[in-house]
């Protein structure tokens, strides 16, 4: 390889890791398939000085044996790898942090997509409590205006309002 600032053993480990071995090292681009064209264009760029990859959509023509090992590969590359892709497995194996592009503006979260996906969740969760929080306030505060009123029956609306006070100082 022409670009190569690895020693040989070093490439042949890449390839190795990329599932290309035996024979097929010494094979000529042009009779491999399309998928073993990928990896070997990854291989490359493995062992060229490059210390930024930008992937779109890497796992596109691969098996799963080679995305595992694409995995694997990426996440012992030392440099900034920066790739678009729909394959939720990949990204959550290969992520550590994650720009989403929503609404014309880029969010910026570090972790892995499965970390996301409960950040977003645990968010969703204290959103609803809060709701509940503030219809259980708002219900206080009717039971309140209904006590001053002539002829009501204070011990039901009483122990309405103690139910929901326990409530809200368990935090529901």
């Amino acid at each position: 390889m022409r670009d190569c600032i690895q020693t040989e053993t070093t490439a042949r480990t890449i390839l190795a890791r990329l599932i290309i071995s035996g024979d097929n090292v010494h094979k000529k681009v042009q009779v491999l398939s399309g998928g073993e064209r990928i990896k070997v264009s990854f291989a490359k760029l493995f062992v060229s000085n490059a210390n930024v990859l930008l992937l779109d959509e890497p796992t596109n023509y691969l098996d799963m044996q080679s995305i595992e090992a694409l995995e694997n590969t990426l996440c012992d590359y030392e440099g900034t790898v920066l790739f678009v892709s729909h394959d939720k497995a990949f990204v959550n194996v290969v992520a550590d942090r994650l720009l989403i592009i929503q609404k014309q503006r880029i969010i910026e979260f570090d972790g892995n997509l499965q970390a996301l996906e409960e950040s977003r969740q645990a968010s969703e969760n204290k959103d609803n409590i809060e709701m509940q929080k503030s219809v259980l306030q708002m219900r206080l505060t009717e039971i309140i205006s209904k006590m001053s009123l002539p002829n009501c029956n204070k011990e039901v609306l009483e122990a309405e309002y103690q139910s929901i006070l326990a409530q809200l100082r368990n935090e529901l």
